[in-house]
């Protein structure tokens, strides 16, 4: 049996993020190093990406709040094919509900599993965008 890999967190460069008026304020916050979910007005759900327009009743007027940043891995790919270099993908659904589709950081590829605990992390982009928001492992 071959032995486990070891496959260092990535450091492939990360594209600079689309922005525009309506996720000034997400990628603002992410400059401070908060990240921020969406709630609706009028049903009061979380949502994740935040956007004016609820995703779960289309009413107007969601707004941004802060998030504790702590979730659990929900589901997880790691990449070896394809790229010059391997990553891992997956969703985290985090403490206040949503379920964010995110890269993971910040130790071996191979460590990360589902249900792990984990914690938001700011990468820095190319050409000195706002950094974006990735998952590593949450301390004990």
């Amino acid at each position: 049996m071959d032995p486990p890999l070891k496959t260092p967190p990535t450091t492939r460069p990360i594209p600079a993020p689309l922005t525009n008026p309506e996720t000034k304020r997400f990628w603002d916050a992410a400059r401070e190093g908060r990240l921020m979910i969406g709630r609706c007005a009028a049903c009061r759900r979380a949502h994740y990406y935040p956007r004016s327009i609820c995703p779960f009743c289309f009413t107007d007027g969601a707004s941004l709040e802060p998030a504790s940043g702590l979730g659990t891995i929900y589901t997880l790919s790691i990449t070896y094919r394809g790229t010059p270099e391997p990553y891992a993908i997956g969703y985290v659904e985090l403490d206040e509900g949503p379920r964010i589709l995110t890269n993971f950081t910040g130790a071996a590829l191979e460590s990360f599993k589902i249900g792990d605990r984990v914690k938001v992390v700011f990468m820095p982009t190319e050409s000195g965008a706002p950094p974006a928001p990735m998952f590593a492992p949450a301390p004990d």
